[in-house]
């Protein structure tokens, strides 16, 4: 006989009905789990993940920035340094090769360059050269991370504030 919706639901309904037999609703239901299953695998994404250490060529091993620029190379900063990853290896800048810093905390890009923010100051990496802006001293002592504004002008988050860069010159903002 049939169920009441009330008693114990539309599956008891299903099953008892005399135009759908129980051995229907099993197939039905193991069918529907199925194209479940096998659309969210079809669907799904598979990532590969490697592990890169001081071994690999990293000059520390705990990474502060990174930062894809527009030629395809990974930046990375560290604590101890920055380096750069072209897919098969690492380049690493020191104050041995030009790299004027040690902690790295923020890279970016702009037309002038690699911004990379430093314990020494702001650099941009440019044409092969390295080019230190130290900070304006009693204005802030970090650089937390950089923008474009609306003219295109660099803004930097700081420690004290937002500044603008431009031409050489940090202008406090805000």
């Amino acid at each position: 006989g049939r169920a009441f919706l009330g008693e114990t639901g539309i599956f008891s309904l299903l099953a008892n009905s005399h135009l759908i037999g129980r051995s229907f609703y099993a197939r039905f239901l193991i069918t529907s789990l199925l194209c479940l299953v096998s659309a969210a695998a079809v669907f799904s994404q598979h990532y590969n993940f490697r592990h890169y250490t001081v071994s690999d060529g990293l000059p520390f091993a705990r990474t502060s920035a990174i930062y894809q620029d527009l030629v395809g190379y990974i930046w990375i900063g560290t604590e101890g340094g920055l380096s750069r990853y072209d897919g098969k290896e690492f380049e690493v800048f020191e104050p041995a090769n030009g790299f004027p810093g040690s902690a790295v905390y923020a890279i970016s890009e702009s037309a002038e360059g690699i911004l990379i923010a430093s314990d020494s100051g702001l650099v941009i990496y440019s044409y092969a050269k390295f080019e230190l802006y130290k900070y304006p001293k009693q204005s802030f002592n970090r650089i937390i991370s950089f923008s474009i504004g609306c003219a295109n002008e660099l803004i930097l988050t700081t420690d004290a504030g937002l500044y603008e860069f431009k031409k050489g010159v940090f202008r406090k903002i805000v």
